[in-house]
């Protein structure tokens, strides 16, 4: 169990803690009070999610703690003026910035992908490649799906879209396992995560 401790921490810390529970915290909070109680609750849950991830990995991405804050905020404003519009705007804003920063990435060969999750996956540059493009269709998809959602629907029936997302989030990418399995380096292991003695500081 010892050997593979790091994948049982990416996938149950990293994945469902960090970045799942303050979602999963919104949805709870929701179906026993109401969208704005949730929206508050979400934001304590991110920030108490960045204070963790900062406690057990030593560090937290740039990006997370950007996400982290207009996530924070948006719930704050949410709460506060009982407006669930703002919420749910901002996953369209953020489904869209992540495409578009990818698509970025893509097109002046940067690698957006690698520099985020070097540390964890050891894998070839065609791989992260591969797994830019595949986020970027998945993101527009969801991205044109939560805004249809916010225009035509309500904030409740958005509450039962976002459960969908997640799930499909979820399932999308464990699937993308089997891209950094074919395109693996050397000192990885068989999922492409980057073995313990050559981890990236």
């Amino acid at each position: 169990m010892k050997k593979h401790s790091h994948i049982w921490k990416i996938l149950i810390f990293d994945m469902f803690v960090i970045e799942f529970g303050p979602v999963g915290v919104f949805f709870i909070a929701y179906y026993f009070s109401s969208f704005s109680i949730a929206a508050f609750s979400l934001a304590v849950a991110t920030l108490l999610a960045l204070i963790a991830s900062k406690l057990i990995n030593k560090r937290v991405p740039w990006f997370a703690i950007f996400s982290g804050t207009i996530t924070i905020i948006t719930a704050m404003v949410t709460y506060f003026f009982d407006m669930p519009g703002v919420l749910i705007f901002k996953d369209t804003v953020f489904y869209f910035l992540f495409a578009v920063l990818l698509g970025l990435s893509i097109w002046k060969g940067k690698n957006l992908f690698k520099a985020f999750f070097g540390h964890i996956f050891a894998i070839k540059d065609e791989g992260w490649i591969a797994l830019e493009r595949r986020w970027i269709i998945f993101f527009v998809a969801a991205g044109s799906s939560n805004e249809f959602v916010r225009i035509f629907l309500s904030a409740d029936e958005w509450v039962i879209y976002k459960q969908v997302v997640v799930i499909f989030f979820l399932g999308f990418g464990l699937y993308q396992f089997r891209i950094s399995n074919k395109y693996r380096l050397p000192e990885a292991d068989k999922l492409g995560l980057r073995k313990l003695s050559s981890r990236v500081s």
